[in-house]
C-alpha cells in the first residue's frame, strides 16, 4: 500500500451537498500547498520515500495542509509529510468536477 498526500495551490472544488462550486484563492504561504506552488510547477508527483535528504528534512517537520475542501471547509489540518505520505501529488489549479446531466436530474428528483 502507498499512502499519497494531495496538495493543490488554487482553484475551483466541486463542495458535498447541492453541486456548489468552492473557489479557492491561493494556499497560504507556510503551508505545505503554499511551498509547493513556489517552485512554479504545474504538477508535482514527489515520492518522499526516495527524496534527496535535503528535501526529506525540509519535509520532516509539521506542515499545514489544506483539508476537508470537499466539504466546504476552507480550513488547513497539520501533518508532518515524511511520517504522513510515501508519496504527495501537488497540482498547481484545480478545476471542479461536473455532474452528467442525467445524473443532475436523478440528484434533483431525490431532493
Amino acid at each position: 500500500m502507498i499512502v499519497l498526500g494531495a496538495a493543490f495551490n488554487r482553484g475551483q472544488y466541486q463542495a458535498v451537498g447541492p453541486f456548489k462550486e468552492r473557489i479557492f484563492g491561493p494556499a497560504i504561504s507556510d503551508s505545505l500547498d503554499g511551498q509547493l506552488s513556489r517552485l512554479d510547477l504545474p504538477i508535482l508527483v514527489l515520492d518522499l520515500r526516495s527524496a534527496p535528504q535535503n528535501i526529506r528534512q525540509d519535509l520532516n517537520g509539521e506542515k499545514k495542509v489544506r483539508a476537508n475542501v470537499g466539504s466546504g471547509d476552507d480550513g488547513y489540518d497539520v501533518y508532518t509529510p515524511t511520517e504522513s505520505f510515501d508519496a504527495i501529488y501537488f497540482v498547481d489549479e484545480v478545476t471542479r468536477t461536473r455532474p452528467n446531466p442525467s445524473a443532475l436530474e436523478a440528484w434533483r428528483k431525490r431532493n
